[in-house]
């Protein structure tokens, strides 16, 4: 931290000379005594720049022999005679800083900065206070005024970059960065600053560009290479990502972090063994690296390996990090795809409410990303039978509390006699369930009363479907990575409805949802479960698949349509499709009973394991055929529970690879009965069985994640297969496949009557009609309290 003087009165060379020789005492006596004879009749009156200049010198000297007391306040003298002086505040923050007043240091550098931004010892001596101090909206300020500069140098924008990193104010940088790349456009190093910023504050497209800059300059730069495929892990280009990252380890084997990125990219070309050994490459070079324990904990839950994935996340949770909380936080949301029993069940619940009420204790929690932070939701616990409206609501309240985001914005009042603008939001806007449910939706809200956008995450695996919905909205608009920059974005679109058609299946936009995007926020069945979020106003479900006390179920005001709240295509009939040979399973021959499940495996509780025991033993002939689930550890994880439940015959329990939907329409054309898994029952697919004219059993439960089935099943006036209880749910599957007279009148009848099922316009009109009527009762300074269309 160098001192410097301007060399501008003639009456200090002597002082000067003695300065630089090293005579500092005799130098500020000198100065104290020229400054003590000074008077009006001297030529230098108080508010003189070469008065400041003598003040400033001699504070310099003061400082070097030890009294920075006393040259404080000589600093403090010059700037006040000379505001435009940049060393009076330049050497007066270097005093403060000595004496540890970290923030009045940073404010006097930032001061020099803004009258000389070229000076590399004032920005240096900056990032150094400013790493120093610990007000944090103190921070948030000082890194706004830095970043609003103009700099002269890539190694200035550089330096600036890594401080806003280290100091967890990227977003200050960003729009610094746009507005200097002519400057570093030639600069490899600056441009991979720059990347790291963009990477940190989620904008990847950007950062994959700069990185990609910066290895055209200097294509023997790893981290270069190593940036590109980290962006493009985080764009879901995998395959691209996994070969620049080969190429960063071809010049530095010992990245941990390239390791890291690597198993990301190939766990997402499924290429799971080469991906468990990159994350374990990773540990072993740097045993205490929370992203491959992360990463490491994911992959092992996501296979069932239960034991593994509590193991890593037990080690997140229990270490020092800025993350401790979030990483609590995932530690309870953990539940293995595969339950291994109802006991395990019950006692991963009974901790996560336990630590949840203990985390609600501690008023001291604070967020800065809970997406970065926590990154997970309560996902799992839909597939459990227990209403979920308490853990969703506490969990939903501990991020909202914590969450030190902007205050909710105020929307102006919408002009009256406009169309009512109506945002649809998803992740899984692509070749999706979520698609089929919404794109009727979208295509044919009544465009005179309304304008309809279409809002794509940045998560979307985006495909033909993607440019379908695109098509079939008024305006389609793509969200940007960071979330701030999508929640401004989304409020900037002046929306008066905004409609997640989905909130828990995906991170993003279950964090997103917290942000008041719109004056009204809905959301529906995509997840059939409560988000428990402040900001969600409705729950848009429907009288056929709700109990009558279902409000009880939803943090939101639940609104029941009087059809299941979805528009559905017409599903391909049975024509020309023959069903599925499954005579290469073993043990299934010509007179086999065949119970097909074509559902998810996570689906299949341990409750239902009972189910398919009575099946084997009311039926000698049954055999019970599965899909294989996302991942084939499923199905072994599933095998392993079964062996110990009695009456179960596993010789007589198959699972065949996922398929197509050709394909999936010839398997449930092999089946001579359907069985709709407890607790969580088919959607979407149970309309296409339907279809086909297949019967399906159902045992609908107290939640409306389990009584969809049951309802498709009601409006097609095939109540005979809606059973009471699971005992009841095994004598009707296997009556109706012993009984064949009866199986093919109910296929029959099926055929006559499914066709209600699709393509129901009354289901867009009363959306419509709600839309309308939520927007009229906002307007008045309320809300629906009830709905009855």
């Amino acid at each position: 931290m160098e001192e410097t003087v301007l060399h501008s009165d003639a009456r200090l060379t002597k002082a000067i000379r003695l300065f630089e020789s090293g005579c500092h005492e005799a130098a500020c006596a000198l100065t104290g005594k020229i400054l003590g004879e000074i008077d009006s009749t001297t030529g230098l009156p108080r508010d003189n720049h070469g008065r400041a200049e003598l003040e400033n010198f001699h504070g310099v000297l003061l400082n070097r022999t030890g009294n920075s007391t006393t040259a404080i306040r000589h600093f403090s003298t010059a700037i006040e005679l000379s505001p435009s002086c940049a060393d009076a505040y330049y050497n007066r923050g270097n005093c403060l800083y000595r004496q540890g007043s970290f923030s009045e240091a940073a404010e006097d550098f930032l001061e020099a900065l803004k009258l000389d931004s070229s000076d590399p010892e004032y920005l240096n001596n900056f990032i150094l206070s400013f790493q120093q101090v610990e007000n944090k909206q103190m921070l948030s300020r000082l890194a706004r005024e830095i970043c609003g500069l103009e700099f002269t140098t890539p190694a200035a924008l550089s330096a600036v970059c890594n401080a806003m990193i280290g100091s967890n104010h990227p977003g200050a940088a960003l729009p610094m960065l746009r507005s200097h790349l002519a400057l570093i456009r030639g600069d490899s190093a600056a441009l991979i600053d720059a990347g790291n910023v963009c990477h940190v504050c989620a904008c990847y497209s950007e950062a994959e560009s700069l990185y990609q800059r910066a290895w055209n300059l200097s294509p023997d730069n790893a981290d270069a290479a190593a940036g590109i495929g980290a962006a493009q892990v985080m764009l879901g280009k995998f395959q691209e990502a996994a070969d620049n990252i080969r190429a960063a380890l071809a010049m530095r084997d010992s990245d941990a972090s390239s390791w890291n990125n690597l198993g990301i990219a190939l766990e997402g070309l499924g290429r799971h063994e080469e991906s468990l050994q990159a994350y374990n490459r990773a540990l072993a070079i740097q045993p205490d690296m929370e992203q491959a324990h992360e990463n490491l904990a994911r992959f092992h839950g996501f296979h069932g390996d239960a034991e593994l994935a509590d193991r890593h996340l037990k080690w997140l949770s229990t270490r020092p990090s800025p993350r401790h909380h979030g990483f609590i936080l995932r530690d309870i949301l953990h539940c293995p795809p595969i339950p291994v029993s109802l006991e395990d069940i019950a006692a991963r619940r009974s901790r996560l409410e336990s630590t949840l009420h203990e985390l609600t204790e501690d008023r001291t929690i604070r967020w800065a990303n809970p997406f970065h932070e926590v990154g997970l939701t309560p996902f799992y616990l839909s597939y459990q039978p227990l209403c979920n409206r308490s853990i969703n609501t506490t969990f939903a309240n501990l991020i909202d509390r914590g969450w030190q985001r902007q205050s909710q914005p105020s929307f102006p009042a919408s002009a009256c006699g406009k169309k009512i603008r109506v945002g649809l939001i998803s992740s899984f806007f692509c070749a999706h369930t979520i698609s089929k449910l919404n794109e009727g939706l979208i295509k044919l809200l009544d465009r005179r009363r309304f304008e309809v956008v279409a809002i794509i995450s940045p998560r979307t695996k985006k495909d033909r479907v993607t440019e379908m919905i695109r098509s079939f909205a008024d305006m389609a608009m793509d969200a940007p990575e960071s979330m701030d920059e999508a929640a401004k974005m989304i409020r900037e679109s002046r929306l008066d409805i905004l409609h997640f058609t989905d909130i828990g299946m995906d991170p993003w936009t279950y964090f997103l949802a917290f942000h008041r995007l719109a004056r009204i926020q809905t959301v529906s069945w995509g997840h059939p479960d409560t988000t428990g979020i402040p900001g969600m106003d409705y729950f848009i479900s429907g009288r056929s698949i709700e109990i009558g006390a279902a409000q009880s179920h939803y943090s939101e005001q639940l609104i029941e349509f009087r059809n299941a709240p979805v528009y559905f295509k017409s599903a391909a009939g049975p024509d020309g499709n023959q069903p599925m040979d499954l005579s290469d399973l073993p043990g299934i021959c010509n007179g086999s009973n065949i119970y097909l499940c074509p559902q998810t495996l996570i689906k299949i509780h341990p409750d239902f394991d009972r189910v398919m025991a009575d099946i084997h033993q009311l039926d000698p002939k049954a055999h019970v055929i599965f899909l294989e689930g996302n991942s084939t550890n499923w199905s072994r994880r599933l095998r392993q529970r079964w062996e110990s439940v009695e009456g179960l015959d596993l010789s007589r329990l198959h699972f065949i690879p996922r398929l197509d939907r050709v394909d999936f329409q010839r398997f449930v054309l092999a089946g001579d009965v359907i069985l709709d898994p407890l607790h969580f029952s088919g959607g979407v697919s149970t309309q296409e069985i339907l279809a086909l004219g297949q019967p399906v059993v159902s045992c609908p439960g107290p939640m409306m994640r389990s009584r969809v089935t049951a309802g498709f099943l009601s409006a097609c006036d095939m109540h005979q297969l809606i059973a009471p209880s699971p005992g009841a749910m095994a004598r009707i599957a296997v009556e109706t496949v012993q009984d064949h007279q009866k199986q093919n009148a109910l296929r029959q009848a099926i055929r006559g009557k499914s066709f209600c099922l699709f393509e129901n316009f009354e289901v867009i009109e009363e959306f419509g009609a709600f839309f309308e009527a939520a927007h009229e009762s906002h307007l008045s300074g309320g809300r629906l309290e009830s709905w009855n269309w």
